[in-house]
Parts: C-alpha cells; sequence; structure tokens
C-alpha cells in the first residue's frame, strides 16, 4: 500500500497552484513550451500547469497539458470568406486541481448489473436482488474504511453501470484505499464538446411535441432550459446537484451568464422531433478564479446510472435506447476507463452511448487526440465535418472602417471603447493590466493558442474580447461556457489594422447574423475535430457528422454537435428495429457510413447515413498487430455482388465476393509494408458504397514511454518524475503511459516493497508524479520506476532508478 502521499510544495495554508488550463501561458515562438522553475530539467516540449489525481500513492505533482500554451492544430485551407470555424478548439487539460483532497472513484471487483450475462433479460426481482447485494457489499466496505480513519466525503454510489462509489478523499489517505478488493480510479474533468451558441437574426421554428410516446434521447451535458423545448423534453435528473431539476445553472461568481451546451444540443434533437431527456452532469464552476463548465467522470456515470434506470426504481427496463454525452476529456482516450466501463455496463442494460471525439485537433505520427469517453470501445465516437452553418457575423465599425468580424461566443455590446492590443496573456502580466482592460472592448493579438488568451482576457471584467490575427487562416469558436464575455475575431488585413487602433478608440458591433455560406462547399473535416487513434489504440473516431448547427439558442458547433445528429440517427434506428442490441445498433451505423474521400482517422467509416444496404461488419471496427492481417467479416441480409477495396495501397483478399444471407465471408487486408496505419475497407456496389469499416494496424515498433531523472529530496524521503509528453503544435504529439509500477529494492536488484497499487497504477497522463516514504522506512533502498506506453513490450519496460 504505502505511506500516505503528500503533494509537492504543499505548505500548510499554501494555495494550490492554477488548475489545468487555466492559466494561459505564452509560448516560445517555436512553438516549444516553457516550464517552471522546478521543472526545468523536464523534456523540451512539456508544459506546466497544477494538477492532483490519485494513482495509487503515487501522487500527481505538476500536469504537463495546459489550454494555455501552444499552437493550434494544423489549419486546413478554409472554404472562401470563412473568418471562423464554429467546431471550436479546446485541449484543456483532464486533470484535476491539486490539493490536499481528491475526488477519486474506488471500485469493487464484483460486475455491475449492466456487466452480467444477459442482464437485459433479467426479470425485475432479479436486478434489484443483485443492485441489493452490491449495496450491502458498498456499505460494509465503507464503514471498515472509515474505521480505519479514512474518511469519505459526498459519496455517490453507482451499482447499474459501474460497480463502485466516489467519494472525495485526503490525499494522505489514498493508500488506506488499497486493498485486493478494490481498486482506485481516476477521476478527470471533462468539458462541453461544443461551441457557444450565438444568437443570430434567424431562429428555427421548434414545432410542439406531438403526442406520440417514442423514447427520449438522454442528454448528458449543462442544465438544459425545458420550456425551450416546447414540450419534448420529458422529466430527467441533476447528477451536479443530485435533484430532479436539470435546469441550467448561473455563473457562481455572480454574473448573468447561466448553461448553454445542453439546450442547443437538445434542441438540435428536438428540431428532429425527436424527445429529449435532460440529465445535468456538467456545470458552471469556480476553477483558477473564474467560472467554466465542466464536468468529472464520477459525474458522467451517474449521468449513464440514471439513463438505464430513470425512475431509480432498480428495473433498467425504462432505459433509454439512445444517450448523447455532450463532454468530453481531451486526450484521456484509453479504452479501459471507469466511464468506459460504464458505457459497456450501459449497453449490457440495452443503451447505446454516443460521444464526441474532441476538439483537439490534428495529432502527430504516433499519437492521437481522440477524449473520453469517446475512446470507450462499446461508445460510438463521432467526429465534426466543417459546416454546414457557417460562424455568424457581425458588422465592426472601427476608426472609421467597417469590417466583417465573426462571433465566436456570446453577444457582441452595441458599442464600447478599446483596450490593448494585449500580446501577453499569462496570468501575472493580466494581472497589472486589469484596473485598464475592465469594462474595455479589448484587443487582443491572436497568438498560437486563441481560445486560452480569449477566456483569460474575459476573466479580467472585459466587455467583450476581440481577437485580431493577422493570417487569413480561420479562427476557432470558443467552447461553451470557458469565456465569461463574448468574442469577436478578425483576420488578415483588417487584423493588422485593428491592432494599429488607439486605446480609447470608440467601436461598435452590429447585431450577429448567420455567415454567408461558401458555394459548392464540400464536406471537408473541420480542422478542430480531434485525430485517431485512441490512446488505447482504437481506430477512433467511428463516424463523423455536420460539426454545426443552427437551434433556438443560436449557432453551435463541435463534436457534440456531430454527435447529436447521429445520436438522431441511431434512435431512428433503434424505433425501426427495436430487436438490435446497442451493439448492433453501433456496428450497423458504422457500416452504413458513407466515406467520401475523408480520412478515416479524422472521420472513421465516414460520414452517418441512415441504413439501407442490410450489410454489417464483424469487428464494426478492427485492429491488428504489425504483421498481421485485418480479418474482417462481412455478413448481409440479403444477397449482394460488391468489390472490395481499401484506403492506402492495402491489399484486400478476395477483391470481390458474394455475400449471402447467414454467411459470413472473411475479408483480410494487408499493409504494403509495416507501420502504423489507419485505414478504411470499402465495400461497393455498382456505385455505392454499401459497407464502410475503419481499420488500424497497430505499429511494429513502440516508442518506450519517456520517464524522467528521479529526483529524490526531503531526507531521501521523496521521489519525483516526469512520465510521458505533451507538446502542443500544428500536429499535437502526446505520450501516455498504460501503466506504472513503484518498488524499492535492494542492492541485488529484489524487491523489498511495491509502493503503486497492485499491477501497478494505470492509463497515467503526461505529468510529474511523486512518492513519499514516511520517515525511518527506505532504509538505504533504491527507488525504481517502471513504466510501460501502450504496447509497449512486457519484457523491455522504461526503467529508471536512484539511491
Amino acid at each position: 500500500g504505502g505511506s500516505p502521499p503528500v503533494p509537492a510544495d504543499a505548505a500548510a495554508g499554501s494555495e494550490p497552484p492554477p488548475a489545468p488550463g487555466d492559466s494561459p501561458a505564452t509560448p516560445a515562438r517555436d512553438g516549444s513550451l516553457g516550464l517552471v522553475a522546478r521543472l526545468k530539467a523536464a523534456p523540451r516540449g512539456l508544459l506546466v500547469a497544477g494538477g492532483a489525481v490519485g494513482v495509487g500513492a503515487i501522487v500527481l505533482l505538476v500536469a504537463v497539458i495546459s489550454g494555455g500554451a501552444g499552437p493550434l492544430p494544423d489549419v486546413a485551407p478554409a472554404p472562401a470568406a470563412t473568418l471562423a470555424d464554429p467546431v471550436p478548439y479546446d485541449g484543456r487539460s483532464p486533470i484535476q486541481a491539486r490539493g490536499s483532497e481528491q475526488r477519486v472513484l474506488v471500485q469493487f471487483r464484483r460486475a455491475a448489473l449492466g456487466n452480467l450475462e444477459n442482464a437485459r433479460g433479467l426479470g425485475a426481482d432479479a436486478q434489484r436482488e443483485h443492485i441489493d447485494s452490491l449495496k450491502r457489499e458498498a456499505t460494509s466496505t465503507r464503514s471498515s474504511l472509515e474505521a480505519q480513519g479514512v474518511v469519505l466525503r459526498d459519496v455517490v454510489a453507482f451499482y447499474r453501470v459501474w460497480n463502485g462509489f466516489a467519494a472525495t478523499v485526503r490525499t494522505r489517505d489514498l493508500p488506506k484505499l488499497n486493498s485486493n478488493n478494490l481498486r482506485v480510479r481516476t477521476v478527470r474533468r471533462a468539458y462541453p464538446a461544443s461551441s457557444e451558441p450565438v444568437p443570430v437574426n434567424e431562429k428555427p421554428t421548434l414545432q410542439p411535441a406531438g403526442l406520440t410516446a417514442t423514447p427520449p434521447i438522454a442528454v448528458l451535458d449543462t442544465g438544459i432550459d425545458a420550456a425551450a423545448l416546447n414540450g419534448h423534453a420529458d422529466p430527467g435528473y441533476d447528477a451536479v446537484d443530485r435533484d430532479r431539476k436539470p435546469d441550467p445553472g448561473k455563473d457562481p461568481s455572480g454574473t448573468n451568464r447561466r448553461e448553454t451546451s445542453g439546450t442547443a444540443l437538445a434542441a438540435i434533437l428536438a428540431q428532429a422531433s425527436e424527445r429529449v431527456m435532460p440529465i445535468r452532469v456538467a456545470s458552471l464552476r469556480a476553477s483558477g478564479g473564474a467560472a467554466q463548465a465542466e464536468a468529472t467522470t464520477d459525474q458522467i456515470i451517474a449521468g449513464l446510472e440514471h439513463a438505464v434506470d430513470p425512475n431509480g426504481d432498480q428495473d433498467t427496463s425504462d432505459h433509454v435506447p439512445v444517450a448523447l454525452v455532450g463532454v468530453n476529456a481531451p486526450y484521456a482516450g484509453f479504452s479501459n476507463t471507469p466511464e468506459a466501463q460504464a458505457i459497456e455496463g450501459a449497453a449490457g442494460l440495452g443503451t447505446l452511448t454516443i460521444a464526441p471525439a474532441g476538439n483537439e485537433g490534428a495529432a502527430a505520427p504516433g499519437s492521437g487526440t481522440v477524449g473520453s469517453p469517446a475512446s470507450a470501445p462499446d461508445a460510438l465516437a463521432v467526429g465534426a465535418l466543417a459546416g454546414p452553418e457557417p460562424a455568424p457575423r457581425t458588422k465592426l465599425d472601427a476608426g472609421g472602417a467597417t469590417v466583417d468580424a465573426a462571433v465566436l461566443a456570446g453577444t457582441p455590446p452595441k458599442r464600447g471603447e478599446t483596450a490593448g492590443p494585449v500580446d501577453n496573456t499569462e496570468a501575472a502580466a493580466l494581472s497589472d493590466l486589469a484596473i485598464r482592460l475592465r469594462g474595455k472592448v479589448v484587443i487582443v493579438r491572436a497568438g498560437e493558442n486563441p481560445s486560452a488568451q480569449a477566456a483569460a482576457v474575459a476573466g479580467t471584467g472585459a466587455a467583450a474580447v476581440l481577437l485580431a490575427q493577422p493570417i487569413d487562416d480561420p479562427l476557432p469558436s470558443l467552447p461553451a461556457g470557458r469565456a465569461a464575455a463574448p468574442v469577436i475575431g478578425v483576420t488578415g488585413e483588417a487584423a493588422e489594422d485593428l491592432l494599429e487602433l488607439d486605446p480609447g478608440t470608440t467601436v461598435s458591433f452590429g447585431a450577429p447574423t448567420r455567415g454567408p455560406k461558401g458555394e459548392a462547399q464540400t464536406r471537408n473535416a473541420s480542422t478542430f475535430t480531434a485525430q485517431g487513434p485512441s490512446a488505447g489504440g482504437l481506430p477512433k473516431p467511428d463516424l463523423a457528422a455536420d460539426g454545426s448547427a443552427l437551434t433556438i439558442s443560436g449557432v453551435t458547433g463541435g463534436t457534440a454537435v456531430a454527435a447529436a445528429h447521429v445520436a438522431i440517427e441511431a434512435a431512428r434506428l433503434a424505433r425501426a428495429r427495436p430487436e438490435l442490441s446497442p451493439q448492433q445498433l453501433r456496428a450497423t451505423l458504422i457500416a452504413a457510413a458513407q466515406p467520401n474521400d475523408l480520412p478515416p482517422d479524422r472521420a472513421g467509416a465516414g460520414i452517418a447515413a441512415q441504413p439501407t444496404s442490410g450489410i454489417t461488419a464483424d469487428p464494426p471496427t478492427a485492429r491488428s498487430g504489425p504483421l498481421d492481417p485485418v480479418t474482417i467479416d462481412l455478413t448481409a441480409s440479403a444477397g449482394t455482388q460488391v468489390t472490395l477495396r481499401a484506403t492506402g495501397n492495402a491489399e484486400v483478399t478476395p477483391p470481390t465476393a458474394t455475400l449471402i444471407p447467414g454467411t459470413p465471408t472473411t475479408v483480410q487486408v494487408r499493409l504494403p509494408r509495416p507501420g502504423t496505419t489507419t485505414g478504411r475497407l470499402e465495400a461497393v456496389n455498382g456505385n455505392r458504397v454499401v459497407a464502410s469499416v475503419p481499420w488500424l494496424v497497430r505499429p511494429d515498433t513502440v516508442e518506450p514511454i519517456a520517464v524522467g531523472e528521479l529526483r529524490i529530496d526531503r531526507g531521501g524521503r521523496r521521489v519525483r518524475f516526469t512520465l510521458g509528453a505533451f507538446e502542443r503544435g500544428r500536429q499535437t504529439r502526446i505520450q501516455v503511459a498504460e501503466r506504472l509500477i513503484l518498488d524499492l529494492i535492494d542492492e541485488d536488484g529484489k524487491v523489498r516493497r511495491t509502493l503503486t497499487f497492485p499491477q501497478g497504477a494505470r492509463e497515467l497522463m503526461p505529468a510529474e508524479y511523486a512518492y513519499t516514504l514516511p520517515a525511518g522506512t527506505r532504509d538505504s533502498l533504491t527507488f525504481r520506476v517502471r513504466a510501460w506506453a501502450p504496447n509497449q513490450a512486457e519484457d523491455e519496460p522504461t526503467v529508471r532508478t536512484a539511491k
């Protein structure tokens, strides 16, 4: 188990540093990311921000992901007249803020209800009996922990989709949670994967809900304004406040801001005549001196618990067929997280979970930017296409000239006086300028992460933020709930002119209008949609859909918007074919997607479409080792002659086939040479793709996980080290750890004590970690760290030691 861990530099009465993503540091111009003094020896490219996460006895000291530094991902050529993309760029850290307490998930070994064989077929009495049994075990375990002096605050128990509980505990008590029957799991932060809705001069008409009692789609996001949905909202649940009032929450700092993303997503469903079950899992909450919309993974699990048992009577026969998750934990694309297990449990009870792939953009070779819960094997992960609704516009009058500007968040003020331009948006610099910026329209020179810059300046009390980007690349919209003020963007020569304005210049803004649609727009993947594979090595996303929409809340975009469009198709298919299981629904929708020459690592099988061919694949997304063929079985409901082809010059065997009902046809795909490759198998009948299957071939070599030099302090009792790597860029590089074991060994290399939980700490984000021993327990032994990247050979870990 180990002794109590202590966060670095946590002196009594000291305040923890800003949470990851809350401090928009300015990177060096070459794209490298600066470090604070205590990480000067860390690998170049790591970015510091405070955070803490329970990983057994290991304590996270410094997270290496921040939403405030580094360039945006690679920007594709924009359609004509594009100032901005309605799809936002996020890139914040999912890691909890460091502190003396941590929110953790504690997992039991027994199966949750949804993981039982034929769980869906169990009668109500059998389901209740199993849940009651799990409850008795959980109650006994918590009583035992409390008897050992472990204080468990704010406990929330789970039994249906995941067996365990969430609790807030003292960081020093984490080792006491270690036992053979418990597993402490990480709680991460997630953020709305849609942009802040911008009200415009047009609004779609939302017809009153009909009398047909169709099952609703559960929407797990911020609170939802049921009254605005004109009868399309069913009773819901608030997993944040734990009551039956999932209304949009207010800004805790006292402004007029309210949560917006949940209502916008729900409106997309209602506009398609779908009913909605609001489940509030995200809220506006204080973070690093400001307020932003966020969720935690335990709240996502609580939301799924309600989706499978809406009335809470322990009988899941009232489950919803489709649950739409609107939030994303950036970069945390592991396959076996608690939320991934909960999605599997929900599927076992009849609910398909649809999730946004994330808005973190392009990845460097060997990396992926897909987040969680989209990375779950049983989730239907959705990427975003560019458009079809362009970013809203406003007429900006400044210095005697009128220019077109994009509205990136909120509604601009009618007029105001300028301040700036501001180049440095670090917290210390803004603190010195705050008095001059408050109440002004602050001009900000857009740097390598304009979303983080805008959010930081908005936090000073600015009336509006005016991003000026002299180059013509489109600006990203702002994630919902991130900025406390309206944000407007100007690019190109007009931006250069704005940067020359004198402070105090009067500017005015016209009412936001819908942006102009380019002629004959092609359906490309959005610049800011996440790129696979997942950190867990899956070919994600699974498919893609339109990434923006005009709703009753305004124009909004993002991979959550794309996921909402797919949720509509899934709900219609579930009604048309109620015999399909969630796994079969997922497989059918993936196979029906239309490739349209979209990149498989950004769009999976292609653009979501209503299934018509009757062809499915097993597995619906495939993967193989570097020397093995990708093997896929195609099954058809009717005899079909198909031609088979694959992307990336891969060889397909057989090249043609006659699909016979009831008899799977085995197809193999081989690469011309080894290497990490995502691709797609396409079955063509005539001129039409009738089945599409994304696949991934794992690399023939794996880059070992980076472990920094072990540094020992506090009289030899504490060891600190960096793990993994993160470098934001036009193609973001991220290296995560699948497993880490920390031992004390003697001079002969024999393990005298293992300090991590059994089987090691799992699924670790790039960060600096530490372990502190009690006085007198080290006995001149040597610290040894062994760590593995995903797919790194078991007998070839990265090893570091220090006396």
